[in-house]
């Protein structure tokens, strides 16, 4: 198969002899050839590297982009946002759904793609009456210390591929009715230091599901994913109710506390949540219902029934609305307990009616010798079991 190279000195070489139509067609061809390589070769890893890294190389040589610049950020900031910005050959690219495919294809397995054998593995005609043959010299044999930076460098070129080319409308449209939510998010989750991966995703994900709809990828979203959608779509209502329900989710599927406890406190759900929080009026009695969780995880819920149950809990955490915590050695009923100097002032009035209300309910309830949290630290932990 020809390279990138050759076709562009072809054209340099026939330039008067040969229109713009004639060139876009020759390149609309070179892309149907290369999606049959990867439909030939459906897992394995040269082919598909192949594949995607001349997708990937045609779509940049449109945008005027070299290969020394993918990480750069001021170039990065010169992709088009604008379907009617990108280039003729991200056009060509974006047209061919396939192409769309085999990208989508790449990210889902791309943890499971093998190295090509030493004989080729396509189905001819006759193929039991013929002798196998070598597996084609076209491609770079990946050898087996390679093969795990192979495998995340052609994920990352099919996600750089894929924010280039989902600006445009139709490619909106194929990837919302592909399962490509949950693949994203496993690469994420998979890759959790790969600042390349995430900001090609996070990138894909508001081309596609821009505003309220990110809302879909928190289907599957993961704990860090979840506060990661919270936390860039701090705006938008229906995206922080729907994280602060899928975490409340996520959070009573912990079958290890101690776990649950040490994902909390890492990925920033507590100030995720507090923040959320802060922005909602008191009448949101579900949202406060579901964030209950989060708390509890923090705060001994026999401590809590002290106070009246759940109905006193959700006014202690309206009291406690917008509190951070970055301490992550939480080891006993006593450290559990946050001490009110470390709770945020709300910001708004009626927060501070709020939290009057409730101070005076617990003072009414019959453990009222418990002014605060802090008299609740000094309860022996023995008693509380």
């Amino acid at each position: 198969m020809p390279s990138m190279k050759r076709v562009q000195a072809f054209h340099a070489r026939n330039c008067g002899k040969y229109t713009m139509g004639g060139s876009i067609s020759m390149l609309r061809a070179e892309i149907k050839a290369h999606v049959k390589i990867a439909h030939d070769y459906p897992n394995l890893l040269e082919p598909h590297l192949a594949v995607v890294r001349f997708l990937l190389e045609l779509c940049e040589e449109g945008e005027g982009i070299a290969a020394k610049d993918r990480d750069n950020p001021d170039v990065l900031d010169r992709l088009k946002q604008v379907e009617f910005d990108v280039s003729t050959e991200v056009e060509l690219v974006a047209e061919n759904e396939d192409a769309i495919s085999i990208l989508l294809t790449s990210v889902e397995t791309y943890s499971s793609m093998i190295p090509a054998p030493e004989r080729d593995t396509k189905k001819r005609w006759l193929g039991r009456c013929r002798a196998p043959e070598p597996f084609p010299d076209l491609y770079d044999p990946v050898e087996a210390v390679d093969l795990d930076r192979s495998r995340v460098s052609l994920v990352r070129m099919a996600l750089r591929c894929l924010r280039m080319i989902t600006v445009i409308h139709d490619v909106k449209l194929f990837v919302m009715d592909t399962p490509a939510i949950a693949a994203l998010n496993r690469v994420v989750d998979a890759n959790p230091l790969d600042t390349f991966i995430r900001k090609d995703v996070n990138a894909i994900f508001k081309n596609v599901y821009g505003g309220d709809e990110s809302v879909k990828r928190l289907e599957n979203a993961s704990v860090a994913i979840a506060v990661e959608v919270m936390t860039d779509f701090a705006e938008s209502d229906v995206v922080q109710l729907a994280a602060i329900k899928r975490l409340s989710w996520l959070v009573g599927e912990y079958a290890d506390m101690a776990k649950c406890k040490a994902d909390v406190l890492a990925f920033d759900v507590i100030p995720a949540v507090g923040a959320a929080l802060s922005t909602f009026p008191e009448t949101h009695y579900d949202v406060y219902a579901h964030a209950c969780r989060f708390f509890t995880v923090l705060v001994p819920p026999k401590v809590i029934g002290q106070h009246g149950g759940v109905e006193a809990a959700i006014k202690l955490l309206k009291t406690c609305r917008g509190f951070y915590t970055t301490s992550p050695n939480l080891t006993s009923a006593e450290e559990d307990v946050i001490p009110p100097s470390s709770v945020r002032q709300p910001r708004h009035r009626w927060c501070v009616d709020a939290a009057t209300e409730a101070r005076h309910e617990i003072a009414a309830s019959p453990h009222a010798e418990c002014q605060s949290h802090a008299d609740c630290s000094r309860v022996d932990p023995g008693h509380l079991e």
